[in-house]
Formats: structure tokens, C-alpha cells, sequence
């Protein structure tokens, strides 16, 4: 996803043998892998990309890793020390849910329930007191806002 908004955003200031120069310059591993071919036989950046995007740009896919990385974050420590790194991790979470037009993982009522078990106990209580003067429905991007306010 980084790799692809940088490009989109750049993409206008190179001519196509340029971009497809950038890409040749910017690719590794798997994903040069799939495109080597592409890289030196083609004029148009978007061919590549979107070749790439066909491997690799499954939202369904991006969207289940994202929220892999955020169940494997560690727990908040007792004192709520680490409480804006524990934030941004959801915020970053919910905008990428959000950029892949994923948004019924937003509703996911097992996602949060794994999240709050990572909350130290007055940050628990806090949530649930925070919740009940609610009705929204995207419960992880509800508790992504109650997590910045409290940072």
C-alpha cells in the first residue's frame, strides 16, 4: 500500500520511461521477481503496477495482515506509559482497513474484543464506560477514537 501511494503520488512528475525506471530501481525480491520480464520490455509504469497489484494487491489479504500485526502487538503496560504507540497502531490499523475499502472489519466485534484484552484494566473500565454512551457500529474505529483521546 506504501509502495503504490508513493508511486500514484509521483507518477505525474516522470515521463513512463522514467516511472518504469523507478520501478526497476525500487523493486526486490518477490515482487521484482514477479515483474522482471515486465521491466525491461515495457513502456507504460502501469502495466507493471497493475501486474503487481494482481499478485499482491488483494485487499481481502492487506486488509487480514494488517490486523495479524495488530493482534501480535503487545499489551499495554499497567500505568498506560505506552498508550500513544498502542493508539496509533489502531489508528494506522482502521485508516488502512479504511484505504482498502475493507470496511466490514470495522464491525468486527471479535477484532476489538482482542484489542481491549490487550488494554490495562483502568483503560478497560474506561472503554466500556466509553462504549455504553455509544451507538456507532464500527466498533474498532470507535475504539481507535477513545484510544487517542485517552493519549
Amino acid at each position: 500500500m506504501a509502495f503504490k501511494s508513493v508511486f500514484n503520488d509521483t507518477v505525474s512528475m516522470f515521463i513512463d520511461v522514467q516511472n518504469v525506471a523507478r520501478l526497476r530501481k525500487a523493486l526486490r525480491g518477490v515482487a521484482r521477481e514477479t515483474v522482471r520480464a515486465l521491466l525491461f520490455t515495457v513502456s507504460d509504469p502501469y502495466e507493471v503496477i497493475d501486474t503487481l497489484e494482481g499478485r499482491f494487491g488483494k485487499p481481502e489479504l492487506l486488509t487480514l495482515s494488517e490486523l495479524e500485526n495488530m493482534k501480535r502487538m503487545p499489551c499495554m503496560t499497567e500505568d498506560g506509559h505506552n498508550i500513544d504507540s498502542f493508539a496509533s497502531k489502531i489508528s494506522n490499523t482502521v485508516a488502512a482497513i479504511k484505504s482498502l475499502n475493507q470496511p466490514q472489519y470495522l464491525y468486527s466485534p471479535e477484532i476489538v474484543s482482542r484489542v481491549v484484552e490487550k488494554l490495562s484494566i483502568i483503560f478497560k473500565y474506561k472503554w466500556y464506560e466509553f462504549k455504553s454512551k455509544r451507538t456507532e457500529a464500527l466498533e474498532l474505529e470507535l475504539l481507535s477514537r477513545f484510544l487517542n483521546n485517552m493519549g
